[in-house]
Parts: structure tokens; sequence; C-alpha cells
């Protein structure tokens, strides 16, 4: 086992041999451990008091990750534990007892436990912990925090849901990394209950924004579902206007509805004019790399004024069930219907607004949730379209991504 004695020692520590962990002896402080881990950001230092209780079996007890403890303080604490030791005290219970244990913390060691495994989920839950639960829990007390408590966390995550038109996907999947959390403050003897588990999240919260429409919302599964549009064997029109919405987020009516006069390959830019729209406003819509190339492609082919023509006749667009069956044909009818790619785009984007640093109104115009009473006649011109390309060549090449391209 590695030791060290000064904190210059410990300051330069570094794994070695490709090692992803190891413990690490302070030689000067009996119990004193160090607990290193190798992280993204460097090398990960937690201080832990180590020791075999009564019946020998091996204990620990952590201290602070350095540098934000110090050497001196993380020694001074062992030495204070090192005494109770010594006087035969439940160590453990008089710790608790002596300090509070907040949310945060125990959040942030699930996430140490979680790193160990190098799972590929972990960076989108630790997203779901530091968007949706530490806003409302961060500095709370684990001991000391009710279920009440979390259910009305829980509550306030969906009325956020809610307000954006979008599913309850969030906030079921935090429901479920919350009760892991408090499954390790058990495991950890900080609480004796998790009483998170008291609770039927189907009983007791939303389990859909509504009865009409499904949505994919989970990146993996979001991917399996472009894959699988991509090998559609149905008709081109349908297989396009698929690849279009996913892209476009578009309302049904917008996308089957689409003509070519309405797209501007000079501009990179469709404008629906208003009487094509539900908000009543003429609506313009940047296209993507990605969507541009499909235009054009369809183009090429086309056979009469509508971008996505019905295979019956060129006259008339797809029609409303096509979109929809052709996602059952494909598999998914159980788990999202076309409307339901608006839901996983507004999800998604906001789950990732600081990757694509575009804010919540970008966002919302882009779905063109917009109020009629509220549109001020310069903003309405603008439509912050420079902002909006960028977010749907993002979104686009999120899309790629997801996809495996």
């Amino acid at each position: 086992m590695a030791t060290f004695a000064k904190d210059s020692q410990l300051k330069n520590y570094a794994l070695k041999d490709g090692k992803a962990r190891e413990w690490i002896k302070d030689i000067s402080t009996p119990y004193l451990y160090v607990y290193a881990t190798q992280t993204k950001n460097g090398v990960s230092k937690t201080f832990i008091f180590r020791y075999a209780d009564a019946d020998r079996k091996t204990n620990q007890i952590i201290i602070g990750k350095y540098p934000s403890i110090t050497l001196a303080e993380a020694r001074a604490k062992a030495t204070e534990l090192k005494r109770l030791k010594e006087r035969g005290e439940d160590i453990k219970k008089a710790v608790i007892a002596q300090k509070a244990v907040k949310f945060e913390d125990v959040a942030r060691e699930w996430i140490e436990k979680e790193q160990a495994k190098n799972t590929s989920s972990l960076s989108r839950e630790a997203g779901r912990i530091n968007n949706y639960l530490m806003p409302y829990l961060k500095n709370g007390d684990i001991r000391t925090l009710t279920r009440r408590d979390y259910a009305q966390t829980i509550e306030r995550i969906q009325e956020a849901e809610t307000k954006k038109g979008i599913s309850h996907d969030t906030s079921k999947r935090t429901f479920r990394l919350l009760c892991k959390i408090l499954d390790l403050a058990v495991n950890k003897g900080y609480i004796e209950h998790n009483p998170t588990r008291d609770i039927i999240f189907a009983d007791t919260f939303k389990t859909s924004k509504c009865e009409n429409f499904r949505a994919i919302t989970d990146p993996e599964r979001l991917g399996e579902l472009l894959r699988a549009i991509d090998g559609f064997r149905g008709s081109n029109s349908t297989k396009q206007a698929l690849v279009f919405g996913a892209h476009t987020f578009l309302r049904s009516a917008n996308v089957r509805g689409l003509k070519w006069r309405y797209v501007s390959f000079d501009n990179n830019l469709i404008v629906f004019p208003a009487s094509d729209m539900k908000m009543g406003a003429d609506f313009a819509v940047p296209i993507s790399r990605q969507v541009k190339e499909l235009l054009k492609a369809q183009y090429e082919i086309r056979r009469g004024d509508f971008v996505f023509p019905s295979d019956i006749t060129s006259l008339k667009p797809l029609s409303e069930n096509t979109l929809n069956y052709a996602l059952k044909r494909l598999g998914f009818g159980d788990e999202t219907v076309f409307h339901g790619l608006r839901a996983t785009a507004s999800t998604l984007l906001n789950e990732n607004i600081k990757r694509h640093g575009k804010d919540a109104e970008i966002i919302e115009f882009c779905l063109d949730h917009r109020e009629r009473n509220k549109i001020k006649s310069i903003y309405d011109r603008s439509q912050r379209l420079e902002e909006r390309a960028e977010l749907m060549q993002w979104w686009s090449d999120y899309l790629d991504e997801a996809k495996g391209e």
C-alpha cells in the first residue's frame, strides 16, 4: 500500500500503472487513509477513517475530500475519532449524532461510487442530480428530510414538465435515481430507512403528460428509433417525413402540409404562412445542414406542390395517420407517436442547455410555443433566427450522434 507523510506528497500523488483507484495510508496518523480514484479531471482524493470494530469488522467513515478538507483538518478529525474508538464508543453513531449529513454530500458520494463502475449513463444521472434534485434538497439534512420533502421535489419537477408540455419521463427517472441515493444513505448508516421506498410512483405522481401521445426521451432509445427509420421499407415520402419531423420537431400538420414555395434554399429557411400555423402568425424555421440535404434530395424527385406528397396522389399530402402507422410498423408504436417527437426534442433540448448554450425561451420559440398577446412586433419580426439556427444545427448533430454517426 502506498503511503504519505507530507501534504506535498499527497498533493502531487498520481495513480500509477494504469490503476483506476488505490488506498494511500498516512503513516503519521493511525487509521487515516486516502482513497484515490482516477477521474476525467485528475485524481480525486478522499480522507477516510478506517478501523476494525469489536467484531473485527472493517468500517470506514468519510472525513471529506482533499483539498476542501486540509491534511491538518483530516488528521485532527482522525485523532478525535481514534479517541472515541479507544473509549469503546460506537463511532458511526457518534459521528452521525454530531454532524448533519447533507443530501449534497450523499449524492456526491453516490456519484463517486458509480464512477468506479464506469457506466455510460452516469453523466446523464449526474445531470439529473444537479438540475432537478440539488435545487430543492442540496443543503437538507438527510436524517431529517421526510417522505413529504422528497414527494414535493418530484411534484415540482412534474409541474415544470407540465408547463413545458413534455412527458413525465424525466421526473420518473429522477425519482428512481433519488431512491438509489437514499439506498446508499441506508447502507452507509446515515439513516435507518429509505422513505422513498414507501412511495408508489404510479399512485402518487402523474405517469404521463396526457393520454393523446407518447414520447421517447431516452437518448439511447432515440438512437434506435432513428436507425429504424433509416431502414424503413415503406414509401419514400413517409420515411423522409419521419426524418424531417425528428430534425425539425414541427407539428404533424405542418410537416405533412409543407409546400415547396415555403422553402428557401438560399436563406436556409422555411417560412410557414399564418394560415398554416396553430399560433396564427407567420413562422420561420431555420434548417440545419442535414435538413437542407434531405429537402434537396426530395426536390429532385418532386411530384407537385407538397414536399411529402401522398402515395395515392401528388395533389394531396400524406394522411394524418400515415406517420403514426409507420412508427407502429417500426415497432415503436407503444412508445411514441409522431407528435411525440416534439416532446422528445423539448425534453432533451432542455436537459442539454449547458451543452448547446441556448436558453429555454429559444427552445420554446423553436417549438412555436408563442403566446399571441405577448408577441411584440419587433420580436416577432426578428424571431431570433440566428440563435435558433444554431440550436437547430446542434439538434441535428445531436441526432446524428445518438444514431451513431
